[in-house]
């Protein structure tokens, strides 16, 4: 059990944004509304409880991450297509691994690296890497991401050991219609994508609940299926989640967030024993 592979879910900034046109007194419009220069930061929160392995080898795990994201939009052009630069400014990871009578404790702040207990002095330098190197993306007016080097960015850092393979599947960003909404109103978006390392398929559903003069409440759920291939640990997952955000209307950037996750991850090396993670992620954001 010393080998225990523990997965840690890396997650890409989440971009949310809005803009109210008034068509109807009971309707907005919604789309992603920026401008050069413009800053947001965003404070993620992960809590997660798994089990793995069995008998003897069975373990019980609690972690809690904390990613604080800051994002820059760099340039703008007459499409409104966006480029913008995103920085991790502080890593936070608590875990507590329980198994057969022994209990470990890893900890690591990228703000104060002198405190970290983790076994593996290698993930606190990819931690260290990753706030170190900021990453850029490229977005459409409705919040679609047309690129990005975070992958890159990750393997540079020496994520390929440590994170999920899965990234791309944790970004809870609102993707807009493009038409004017009732409340109430259902939209949806279809996932699918791949790459050398990794095939993704799902549907993410949205609806308007509620708005005021600065801010809009949408629900999110979804259900989504990877099946990474040609890494370390490859294997299969499927990731449940559902919950509500809430949007600044105005600058359009999240708010605030509460989303219930649940994962089910079948490791190619063990597919008999899959490991059922159940998690919250929180998010609060902040603009200038």
């Amino acid at each position: 059990m010393k080998n225990l592979k523990i997965l840690l879910f890396l997650v890409l900034p989440i971009f949310s944004s809005c803009k109210e046109k008034a068509e109807k007194e009971d309707k907005i419009f919604l789309e992603l509304n920026l401008a050069e220069g413009e800053t947001y930061s965003l404070t993620m929160e992960m809590e997660q409880d798994l089990e793995a392995g069995a008998g003897a080898e069975q373990a019980f795990v609690e972690q809690y991450f904390r990613f604080d994201i800051e994002s820059t939009i760099q340039t703008t052009d007459e499409a409104r297509m966006y480029q913008l630069s995103n920085a991790y400014r502080r890593i936070v990871m608590q875990q507590r691994i329980e198994y057969e009578e022994n209990e470990v404790i890893n900890y690591l702040d990228t703000d104060d690296p002198t405190t970290a207990e983790i076994s593996d002095k290698r993930l606190l330098k990819y931690y260290l890497n990753l706030v170190e190197w900021p990453y850029q993306s490229r977005m459409d007016r409705q919040g679609n991401i047309l690129s990005s080097d975070i992958n890159e960015i990750n393997e540079k850092a020496g994520g390929k050991e440590f994170s999920s393979p899965y990234q791309s599947l944790f970004t809870y960003g609102i993707i807009y219609p493009g038409y004017a909404l009732d409340i109430l109103d259902k939209w949806d978006k279809e996932i699918n994508f791949r790459d050398s390392s990794i095939s993704v398929t799902g549907l993410m559903n949205y609806q308007l609940e509620a708005f005021d003069e600065e801010r809009a409440l949408i629900s999110i759920s979804g259900r989504i299926k990877a099946v990474q291939k040609g890494l370390q640990a490859a294997g299969k997952m499927e990731l449940e989640q559902e919950g509500k955000i809430w949007v600044w209307i105005k600058s359009g950037w999240i708010k605030e967030a509460d989303i219930q996750q649940r994962i089910k991850y079948i490791d190619a090396d063990n597919p008999s024993e899959p490991r059922i993670i159940e998690g919250q992620v929180k998010i609060r954001g902040k603009q200038d």
